[in-house]
């Protein structure tokens, strides 16, 4: 279990260096962050169990990476919500707003039966209802 001041430590790097996105192209809600100290992208990497991508060169330094996606990604979104600031939270409804009501398409552009929310309800186990439920009191919050 991740300890109380690990979470407050991840909101705060994330509020500073991180990213909460949502892909049209590939309908994926994204949480995420850039740094030059690998350490700090280890550690975030660690307490979100995903994996450190790098070093990837740009003009002047080294810069490492973590990403998280999916289900995982909207879950972090929502327990991180409350601790940010004005900005990202608006970044994170955008992104929680999209990931819920955007259809899935396939390959040949065909819409398919499952919605992203009823989807990740289903691999965690709930009613499509309750999660859209716990989602909308996040976006109305």
């Amino acid at each position: 279990m991740i300890a109380t001041r690990d979470i407050y430590w991840l909101a705060g790097f994330i509020e500073g260096e991180g990213h909460v996105r949502f892909a049209h192209q590939n309908n994926c809600i994204t949480i995420g962050a850039c740094s030059k100290d690998k350490d700090v992208i280890d550690k975030a990497s660690s307490l979100l169990d995903t994996k450190t991508f790098g070093p990837y060169r740009n003009k002047t330094c080294e810069m490492y990476e973590f990403r998280l996606y999916g289900i995982r990604a909207a879950s972090w979104i929502m327990t991180l919500y409350s601790l940010m600031g004005e900005r990202r939270r608006e970044q994170m409804k955008k992104a929680l707003h999209l990931w819920k009501t955007v259809p899935i398409r396939n390959k040949q552009g065909l819409t398919k039966i499952l919605s992203p929310t009823e989807s990740a309800a289903r691999s965690l186990s709930v009613t499509a209802a309750d999660l859209k439920e716990a989602i909308s009191r996040v976006l109305h919050s």
